[in-house]
């Protein structure tokens, strides 16, 4: 059997931007999340991705030899999906990921990269 087969589940996944209380949100929503997961649910937020729940299930073809089978198979049924975004909230989300955003160019390839400085680290020559 050439197949590997892959289950998900999502249970409640949405992505919300509360224009009014974006400041307070931060400081208690990490604890409250964790303890209870229907706490997107129990206030009334202006969501950009509804809250939904769903399984998919995805078989990949690992034959090489075998062409009757797709390589990859994804089956998952969606009940409702909505996407809204205001312009107050794509604003706000742009005005966030310009705070995060990393300073100065990326290097290419960061995961093959050493994690110290080859200038200051002991073990410089052989790293390079």
């Amino acid at each position: 059997d050439d197949f590997l087969h892959k289950a998900l589940e999502i249970i409640g996944l949405a992505v919300y931007c509360d224009a009014d209380s974006i400041s307070n949100s931060w400081s208690n929503f990490p604890d409250k999340s964790r303890k209870d997961p229907n706490f997107a649910k129990k206030k009334d937020h202006s969501y950009i991705l509804s809250p939904l729940s769903f399984k998919a299930h995805l078989r990949q073809n690992d034959s090489i030899d075998c062409v009757d089978y797709a390589k990859f198979r994804v089956i998952s049924k969606l009940s409702n999906l909505s996407i809204l975004l205001s312009r107050t909230q794509l604003e706000q989300i742009n005005t966030v990921s310009l705070a995060i955003k990393p300073i100065g160019p990326r290097p290419l390839f960061p995961q093959y990269r050493p994690l110290l400085s080859p200038l200051t680290s002991a073990t410089a020559a052989k790293e390079w």
